[in-house]
């Protein structure tokens, strides 16, 4: 028997769940606490030059729908330009980039299982002013340390 809440996401920006993690504004819709860890749906806004390396899901498929800008997808072996309305969808055990080619992007990223969220979730501070704030300069020695741990310990690696 599935004991499991029913839930409704409205498309609102709700305050508890938009966070800021110093490369992006994220907007967590369903999380994977929400969802008993099926998906997770995560609206965010980020910057062209604060694009994650390289990387391997080992447990979820990442799903990509373009609401704003274009991206540039490299999955496997493979280049997608993709444009607002697009998706894309980068299964697990493949390893994948993307490169934001217009000055901002905002995707909507659906993984499935859930879990990696938490990646985001525990690195992020709560956010509500207005627009994103731009990023500045590189990732301190120490929390790149500590971002690596995070993922390794929820089944992703960067190549």
């Amino acid at each position: 028997m599935n004991t499991q809440t029913p839930l409704l996401a409205k498309d609102v920006v709700n305050a508890s769940r938009r966070l800021y993690r110093g490369t992006a504004v994220m907007n967590f819709r369903l999380s994977s606490v929400d969802t008993n860890n099926a998906l997770s749906i995560i609206d965010i806004h980020m910057y062209r030059g604060t694009e994650p390396p390289r990387h391997v899901h080992d447990r979820e498929d990442e799903t990509f729908n373009i609401m704003d800008g274009e991206i540039s997808f490299f999955i496997g072996e493979n280049m997608i330009k993709a444009y607002p309305g697009d998706i894309v969808f980068a299964p697990r055990g493949v390893a994948h980039s993307f490169r934001i080619d217009t000055e901002t992007a905002k995707v909507r990223v659906m993984l499935t299982p859930g879990g990696f969220d938490q990646f985001f979730w525990q690195q992020s501070t709560p956010y509500s002013a207005g627009d994103p704030i731009k990023p500045i300069g590189p990732v301190a020695p120490e929390a790149l340390k500590s971002m690596l741990t995070l993922a390794t310990s929820l089944g992703t690696r960067f190549i």
